[in-house]
C-alpha cells in the first residue's frame, strides 16, 4: 500500500472508475468479515461509492426569451417535456434529472406538500406544467412555486447530467436576471442559447461579461440554424465567434459555437429520423456533452474520492499492523505502550481546545464584519431610492402628481436592486468562509495525522501519510434562491387628506410619507439579506466543528479500539487469531493487487 494510490498496476485493465468501485466493494466484503470492528471505515467506504455512482454534474441552460431555451431542452430530452410561451415564462428553475419514470415535482414556498405527476403521455406532463411555469397561468408567480424538478428516462440525464432550465436573462422582471447571477457560480456548466435572428443582442453580451468569470465551462449553441442557407449560416458563426472574442475572449480557437435546430431534432425525433436529427446538430451536441461530463467531471471526482479512499485504506492497514504487533507484544509492555499514547492524547485535547477557540473567533469576527456591511447597506439603499424618489418629483416638473406615482418609481428597481447586492455580498463571503474553513481544514488534517503518527511511533509500526481530505467551499449542490424583496408601503390614512392640499404641501406630505416607507423598506429588506447570510455562515462553522471533532474522536477511538480488543483477548489468544490477522491483510491486497 505503498506510494500515493492504492493498486496503481491495475488500472490500465479498469476504467478507472470501474476500478475503483471494484477496489471498494472488495474492501468492504474481507472488511465485514474481520474480527477487527472496521464498523467506520466501511461506512466511509459505502458513502464514496454512493458519491460515485450517484454524482452529478450541474448544467444551467441560459437564453434570452424567444431564442428557443425550451424547444432545445425539449430536443435534448427528446420530447416536448417542457411549455414553450409567446410570453416569457415565470421566474421559476425547472431542475431536469433522471428517472425511470417521467414524472413532475412542484415545490412551494409556503407549505411542505408538493404536487406530483407520473406519467407517460409528455403531452399530460407538458400541459401540467404549464399550469405553474407559464405566466398566463400562474402570473407573477401568485402560486408561490419555489423550484420544479422534472424527472426523466434520458440517456443524457442517465450519464449523471442534470439539467436547470433558468428564466430567460433581459426579461422585463430585471431581478430573476440578478438571480440567475446568483446562481450560476454554483453550476459545473452552462449552456448559453442564442439564435440567428439575430446571432446576439447587446443584452446577451452584457450578460456574458457578467458570467465570464464565474462559470467554469460555456457552450455556445445557435439555435434555428434552419432558417439559413448553408452559406449564411456559415457568416453566422463567424460573426459569433467574433463578437464573443472580442468581449476579452483570449483565443478565438477555443470559442466553441454548436449549430443546432432544435425544432428538426424535435420533429426528427418524432418520425425516428437518425439522419435528421444528425443533420439538426442535436446528435452531436449530446454527444460532445457526454464526453465532456466523463473526460472533466468525472475525471475530478474519481481523483478526490481516489484519494479519500486511499486515506481509509491506509487507516485500515495501520490497523491491523497495530492488532499484529500488539499480538505479538508481552503484556506489561503493551500496558506501557498504552499509557504513552494516553499522555499524548492529551497534548491533542489542548490543541483540539485552541483550535475550537480560533474557529470561534474567526467566527466571531466574520459575523461582525458582516454586521458592519448591513450598516453601510442600509445608507447606501435609502440614498439610492431617496435618490429615484426626487428623480420621480423632477420628471414630472410642477403638474400635479400623486402617492401612486412616486410609489411605482421607488418600488420598481427594488427586487433587482437588492437581489444584486445579494449576489455581491454572498460571493464576497462565501470567498471569505472557504478561505477560513481551508485554514483550519488544514489544522483538523495535521492534528489527525499527529495522533496516528503518535500511534506509529509508539507501536514501533510503519507510520502511511495521509492525503489532505481537500478543500472545503461555501457552496454545495446549486440552489436556486427565490427572494421575496419587500416592495410595499404600508397604507397611511394621513394620505387621504392630500388631495385637498395647495400643489406644494401635497409634494412636501407625499415626499414625507415615501421617505418614512423607504426607511421601514430598506430596514425590513437589509435584515432579510443579513439574516439569510448569518444562517449560512452558522451552519457552516457549526457543519466544520462537529466535522473537527468526530474525524479526531474515531482517529483516537480507532487506535484504542484495537489495543483494548487486543488487551481483553490477551489470555485467549493463539497463534491461530494472529494469523487470522495476517490472512486478513493478504486478503485485502488482493483486493488492491499490492
Amino acid at each position: 500500500m505503498s506510494g500515493n494510490h492504492i493498486g496503481k498496476s491495475k488500472t490500465a485493465e479498469y476504467d478507472k472508475e470501474d476500478f475503483l468501485h471494484n477496489t471498494i466493494k472488495c474492501s468492504i466484503d474481507v472488511l465485514a468479515e474481520s474480527d477487527i470492528d472496521f464498523e467506520q471505515e466501511i461506512f466511509k467506504l459505502k458513502a464514496i461509492d454512493d458519491r460515485l455512482e450517484n454524482e452529478r454534474f450541474h448544467l444551467a441552460v441560459l437564453g434570452q426569451f424567444k431564442r428557443g431555451k425550451s424547444t432545445f431542452v425539449n430536443a435534448l430530452m427528446g420530447e416536448e417535456i417542457l411549455p414553450s410561451s409567446v410570453l416569457p415564462l415565470t421566474s421559476i428553475p425547472t431542475y431536469i434529472q433522471f428517472g425511470k419514470q417521467r414524472s413532475v415535482e412542484i415545490s412551494f414556498d409556503d407549505k411542505s406538500d408538493k404536487e406530483t405527476l407520473t406519467d407517460d403521455s409528455a403531452s399530460n406532463l407538458n400541459s401540467f406544467l404549464a399550469r405553474y411555469v407559464t405566466e398566463s397561468s400562474n402570473s407573477k408567480n401568485h402560486l408561490n412555486v419555489s423550484y420544479v424538478n422534472v424527472f426523466y428516462p434520458s440517456e443524457l440525464l442517465e450519464n449523471g447530467i442534470v439539467l436547470i432550465d433558468t428564466p430567460g436573462i433581459g426579461s422585463v422582471h430585471e431581478h430573476n436576471t440578478e438571480a440567475t447571477l446568483n446562481f450560476l457560480p454554483q453550476c459545473d456548466a452552462a449552456i448559453f442559447v442564442v439564435s440567428v435572428d439575430p446571432p446576439i443582442t447587446k443584452t446577451e453580451i452584457d450578460f456574458l461579461k457578467k458570467i465570464e468569470q464565474s462559470i467554469p465551462k460555456l457552450f455556445f449553441v445557435l439555435n434555428k440554424i434552419d432558417y439559413l442557407k448553408e452559406q449564411d449560416l456559415t457568416l453566422s458563426i463567424e460573426f459569433l465567434k467574433k463578437t464573443l472574442y472580442n468581449r476579452n475572449h483570449a483565443n478565438i480557437d477555443n470559442i466553441s459555437i454548436y449549430p443546432v435546430s432544435a425544432l428538426m431534432g424535435i420533429n426528427a425525433v418524432k418520425e425516428n429520423d437518425v439522419q435528421k436529427l444528425k443533420e439538426s446538430g442535436i446528435y452531436d451536441f449530446k454527444t460532445e456533452l457526454i464526453n465532456f461530463f466523463k473526460d472533466k467531471k468525472k475525471a475530478l471526482l474519481n481523483e478526490a474520492l481516489q484519494k479519500k479512499t486511499d486515506n481509509i485504506l491506509k487507516a485500515v492497514r495501520m490497523k491491523i499492523d497495530l492488532a499484529i504487533k500488539a499480538q505479538r507484544m508481552p503484556l506489561e509492555e503493551l500496558n506501557n505502550c498504552l499509557n504513552l499514547f494516553n499522555e499524548k492524547l492529551s497534548e491533542v485535547e489542548t490543541q483540539k481546545v485552541v483550535a475550537s477557540d480560533l474557529l470561534s473567533g474567526d467566527k466571531r469576527r466574520l459575523t461582525a464584519s458582516l454586521e458592519e456591511y448591513a450598516e453601510k447597506l442600509r445608507g447606501e439603499a435609502r440614498t439610492y431610492l431617496k435618490t429615484i424618489m426626487k428623480e420621480a418629483f423632477a420628471k414630472n416638473g410642477s403638474g400635479e402628481i400623486d402617492y401612486d406615482t412616486i410609489y411605482n418609481a421607488v418600488a420598481e428597481p427594488i427586487p433587482s436592486y437588492f437581489e444584486h447586492k445579494f449576489g455581491e455580498l454572498f460571493d464576497e463571503f462565501n470567498s471569505r468562509i472557504t478561505e477560513i474553513l481551508n485554514r483550519h481544514n488544514q489544522k483538523l488534517n495535521t492534528l489527525t495525522q499527529s495522533v496516528w503518527q503518535a500511534a506509529a511511533d509508539i507501536f514501533s509500526i510503519s507510520y502511511y501519510h495521509f492525503e489532505g481530505s481537500g478543500t472545503i467551499s461555501g457552496r454545495y449542490k446549486p440552489y436556486w434562491t427565490t427572494h421575496k424583496w419587500d416592495t410595499s408601503f404600508t397604507p397611511n390614512p394621513e394620505g387621504m387628506l392630500e388631495h385637498f392640499l395647495p400643489q406644494k404641501m401635497k409634494r412636501l406630505s407625499i415626499a414625507k410619507r415615501v421617505n418614512k416607507q423607504i426607511d421601514l423598506i430598506v430596514m425590513h429588506n437589509v435584515e432579510n439579506l443579513r439574516f439569510s447570510l448569518i444562517q449560512n455562515i452558522n451552519t457552516l462553522f457549526a457543519s466544520f466543528a462537529q466535522t473537527f471533532d468526530r474525524n479526531i474522536e474515531e482517529t483516537i477511538s480507532n487506535i484504542k479500539n484495537v489495543i483494548s480488543e487486543t488487551v481483553e483477548k490477551y489470555k485467549n489468544r493463539t497463534e491461530s487469531s494472529e494469523k487470522s490477522i495476517v490472512n486478513l491483510l493478504k486478503t485485502l491486497g488482493s483486493c488492491l493487487n499490492i
